[in-house]
């Protein structure tokens, strides 16, 4: 399941999020949820897990979050860094002058 995914990454069919949410469904129950990173050294409470859960859009089937992204794609919308939570439409943005000078 995992060299698929990265291989669906590596061909830029899924973005960060997505990657990340098919990879914490797979490994939830070997214990590195995503839930858990997201939340830090915070202690997961059922009523945080719900929430960080509904905020990254894995409360719903993959189904909905799959049309989802690629309706955000669309409206090149690529949703949020979850390190930092900054807008990767304005760092895509922001790093599109450097690379056309490079190319």
């Amino acid at each position: 399941m995992a060299s698929i995914v990265d291989l669906l990454v590596k061909l830029q069919l899924l973005d960060e999020r997505q990657h990340d949410a098919v990879m914490s469904r797979s490994k939830s129950a070997a214990g590195g949820h995503l839930v858990q990173q997201v939340a830090g050294d915070n202690q997961v409470t059922p009523e945080l897990r719900a929430k960080i859960e509904k905020d990254l859009g894995l409360d719903k089937p993959a189904y909905q979050e799959y049309f989802y992204w690629v309706g955000g794609v669309v409206r090149l919308d690529f949703g949020h860094s979850l390190r930092d939570r900054s807008s990767i439409s304005h760092r895509l943005r922001d790093a599109l002058p450097t690379t056309m000078e490079m190319a």
